[in-house]
């Protein structure tokens, strides 16, 4: 593993740009993705049982529905929270897929991301996924570090975390 900051010396490292990159990069994206989604899928049969708990509070059908369908939202919003910030930041500053691919986050100084920029990177996910995550993929392919639109706010990027 490389210590922290010895990426940052080498912008233009071969094992941080160019195609085999890029597919590293976007084979991690769509890996937390399918994995996200299929967690949060699963999580949405709870919306009847919750339906029903509050229905037996005397709530109309109406309403238990929309509470359920509102606590399954906050549930799976706190899952993908943890996903992408609490997780990273307490394991390497890698995400579950990250890990997978040997790919981790670090500052643009080379130093550990705060806490702050991964929420930057997370509530920032909601640009980088516009029009089909055309946005996203786009800045990554064009900017010189490969950088989403969260990355470049919060001043993070994406490195191989096995180059010695």
């Amino acid at each position: 593993m490389v210590p922290i900051g010895a990426e940052h010396t080498a912008d233009m490292d071969p094992a941080n740009t160019g195609p085999a990159f890029l597919r590293r990069r976007f084979g991690q994206i769509g890996l937390d993705a399918v994995v996200r989604t299929t967690i949060s899928v699963l999580l949405a049969p709870l919306v009847l049982p919750l339906a029903w708990l509050v229905r037996q509070f005397g709530v109309s059908g109406f309403a238990g529905i929309v509470t359920g369908f509102c606590v399954t939202f906050l549930v799976t919003m706190v899952f993908a929270w943890w996903w992408h910030v609490w997780f990273p930041y307490r394991h390497g500053d890698q995400t579950p897929a990250m890990r997978w691919l040997k790919l981790r986050l670090i500052g643009m100084d080379g130093d550990k991301p705060g806490l702050g920029q991964y929420n930057a990177r997370w509530v920032l996910t909601t640009v980088d996924t516009m029009f089909f995550c055309l946005v996203g993929i786009v800045l990554i392919i064009v900017t010189p570090q490969h950088q989403r639109a969260g990355d470049i706010v919060a001043r993070t990027r994406v490195v191989r975390a096995d180059v010695n």
